[in-house]
C-alpha cells in the first residue's frame, strides 16, 4: 500500500492516480495518527511537508523508502517525456509561464506546465497518451544528494558534509531492501508511451519539491537567482541553497545565473550562463550588450555565444532587467532545445505581464499604479523598484519570511518618496527601514493606498504594491491580496 502525506491538492491527485491504477493508498496528514499495522510500501509526500516532519522519522525507523510526488511523476514518466525544470526565489512563475506559451506554439511536440505553477505534476500524466507506471526500488541513504559536495571554481573545499548532523538531521531516504514492482497490478490496457519524446513538461519546482527526488533527470534546469527564503522550512540558509543546487544533478543543461553569486561559479560541460552583462571569454550563455525603450516596448539586443556567437533583439512589455533575465533564460533553453530563435522572439514579444507581477493596474491623474502583490522577498521588492525610471511610492509589508529589509536602504534613499508599511510585521519592517525614507505604519492596506496616491500626485510618482511578506496575515493568499489592491485603486477613480 501506498501512504500519501498531505490531504491538498496534490495529495489528492495522488490518490485519484493510483486509484485508477487499482493501487490501495491512505492518506493522512498532521492531523491523522500514524498506521502502526498497515503494511506500507512507499511514503510519497505533498511539497510542503519539512524535511523535520514526524512522516520522515516514521519512515526511517520503518526503513520505507520516501519520495516527493515530484519524484512520483517523473518514474512514471521514466524515459518517455523530456523535463524543463525551473526553480529560484524569485521569477519562478514568470520563466516557466513564458517557455510553456513559447514551446505550445512552435514546437512539434506534446508540451504540458505544472509543478508548483499549480498543476500537480502526476496529473499531467493522465493527459500524456497511455502513461505508464512503475516502481523502482526505494532510494539509499548514500545516495542522498544534501551528503553531495558542491564544488566552485574558487572554494574547492566541502560546503557540506555526510558526517553533518547539523546539516542534516537524518536521511529522508533510509537503507531498505524492500523492492517492489507493482507493474503488474496494471490493466493490462496501459502499455508504454511511444517510443520517441513527444512530450515536454515545464515544471516549475520549489526548493521543497527538489528536496525529495532523487531520479528526476530534467533535459534542462534553469536557477534563477538564489536568495534566502523559506527558513521556516529549511532553517539554514545552506539547507535551502542545496535543494536549489540539487537540481543540477542528473541535468543534461545548465540554465544558470551568472549575475548570482551562488551560480556563477558552477563548471561543466553543458553549463549555460545568461547576463546583465558580458560574459567572460570562454563562458558559453546569453547576456545584454544594449538596452533602450521604443514604442512603448523595452528593446534588449543581446549576444548569443555557443561554438559561434550571434546577436539577437528582442522586444517586449515585460519591465525590469529581472524580467529580461527571465527572457534571456528562456532563449537560451529554446536554443538547447533546437527551437528556432527567430519564432521564439517573435512569442516574447507578445507575451503580456502575468497578474500580480508588476502588473499595471491604472493611471489616475498623472499616477500609476503597479501591483506586484506575487512579491514576497527582500529581492523581489528590489527588483520590482528597479524596474522603474520613476520615483517610487512603496506600499509593502505582512509576514515577514525571515528577510533584512535594511538592505533595500540604498534604493529606499534613492527612488522611494515614503514607504506605506502594513500587516503583521510593520513594526519589525518599520525599523529596519526608517531610517532610509519616509516610513509610515498603517493598520489597513486601503488607507495605505489612499495616502500613497496623495504623496504620489504631488511628484508624479509611480504607486508601486510590492510586499516582500507573506500575505496569510490579512489576506486568503498572494492573488487575493493582489486583486485586494486592484479593487481598492479602482475605487480611486474621479477623487481628486
Amino acid at each position: 500500500m501506498v501512504l500519501i502525506y498531505g490531504k491538498g491538492k496534490t495529495g489528492e491527485s495522488i490518490k485519484k492516480y493510483l486509484e485508477k491504477k487499482n493501487i490501495k493508498s491512505l492518506i493522512i496528514d498532521d492531523n491523522d495518527p500514524l498506521p502502526e499495522n498497515e503494511n506500507i510500501d512507499t511514503i510519497i509526500v505533498s511539497p510542503g511537508v519539512p524535511f523535520f516532519n514526524r512522516i520522515f522519522k516514521y519512515a526511517k525507523k520503518r526503513k520505507i523508502p520516501i519520495i516527493s510526488e515530484i519524484e512520483f511523476a517523473h518514474r512514471q514518466c521514466n524515459d518517455k517525456c523530456e523535463i524543463i525544470a525551473i526553480t529560484g526565489t524569485d521569477g519562478k512563475t514568470t520563466t516557466t509561464s513564458l517557455i510553456y506559451e513559447v514551446l505550445k506554439e512552435i514546437s512539434d511536440k506534446n508540451i504540458y506546465v505544472g509543478g508548483n505553477y499549480g498543476i500537480p505534476f502526476v496529473e499531467i500524466l493522465d493527459k500524456i497518451e497511455e502513461a505508464s507506471f512503475s516502481y523502482q526500488k526505494p532510494l539509499d541513504q548514500k545516495d542522498n544528494l544534501l551528503d553531495i559536495v558542491f564544488k566552485t571554481a574558487d572554494k574547492n573545499k566541502k560546503c557540506h558534509s555526510a558526517a553533518s548532523e547539523e546539516s542534516q538531521p537524518f536521511s529522508p531516504f533510509p537503507k531498505t531492501s524492500k523492492e517492489k514492482n507493482l507493474t503488474s497490478l496494471l490493466d493490462d490496457k496501459t502499455k508504454r508511451w511511444h517510443h520517441s519524446k513527444q512530450n515536454i513538461v515545464v515544471l516549475e519546482l520549489s526548493s521543497f519539491q527538489i528536496y525529495s527526488t532523487k531520479t528526476l533527470k530534467p533535459k534542462v534546469s534553469i536557477i534563477l537567482n538564489i536568495s534566502t527564503d523559506h527558513l521556516d522550512w529549511h532553517k539554514k540558509e545552506k539547507h535551502y541553497i542545496l535543494s536549489k543546487l540539487k537540481l543540477l544533478k542528473n541535468t543534461e543543461f545548465s540554465v544558470l545565473n551568472y549575475d548570482d553569486k551562488f551560480l556563477k561559479n558552477i563548471k561543466g560541460k553543458n553549463v549555460y550562463y545568461f547576463s546583465l552583462k558580458e560574459l567572460p571569454e570562454g563562458v558559453k550563455g546569453i547576456y545584454l550588450k544594449e538596452y533602450r525603450k521604443e514604442d512603448g516596448l523595452n528593446v534588449y539586443n543581446l549576444v548569443l555565444r555557443d561554438d559561434k556567437t550571434e546577436e539577437v533583439q528582442v522586444k517586449t512589455q515585460l519591465i525590469g532587467f529581472h524580467n529580461l533575465q527571465n527572457i534571456m533564460a528562456t532563449i537560451l533553453t529554446a536554443y538547447l532545445l533546437n527551437v528556432n530563435i527567430n519564432k521564439v522572439i517573435e512569442k516574447i514579444k507578445e507575451f503580456k505581464p502575468l497578474s500580480h507581477r508588476i502588473e499595471f493596474v491604472k493611471e489616475i491623474e498623472g499616477v500609476k499604479f503597479y501591483n506586484d502583490s506575487k512579491s514576497t522577498t527582500v529581492q523581489a521588492v528590489e527588483k520590482a523598484i528597479e524596474s522603474f525610471d520613476e520615483n517610487v511610492v512603496l506600499i509593502l509589508g505582512g509576514i515577514n519570511k525571515g528577510g533584512d529589509f535594511s538592505k533595500l536602504g540604498s534604493l529606499l534613499k534613492t527612488k522611494v518618496l515614503s514607504a506605506f508599511i502594513i500587516g503583521r510585521d510593520k513594526e519589525q519592517i518599520y525599523q529596519m527601514i526608517k531610517d532610509y525614507t519616509n516610513s509610515i505604519k498603517k493598520e489597513s492596506l486601503e488607507e495605505a493606498v489612499k495616502d500613497a496616491f496623495e504623496v504620489a500626485k504631488k511628484s508624479r510618482a509611480v504607486v508601486l504594491f510590492s510586499p516582500g511578506c507573506a500575505s496569510f496575515d490579512m489576506f486568503k493568499n498572494y492573488a487575493d491580496r493582489g486583486n485586494k489592491f486592484k479593487e481598492i485603486v479602482e475605487s480611486l477613480n474621479g477623487k481628486k
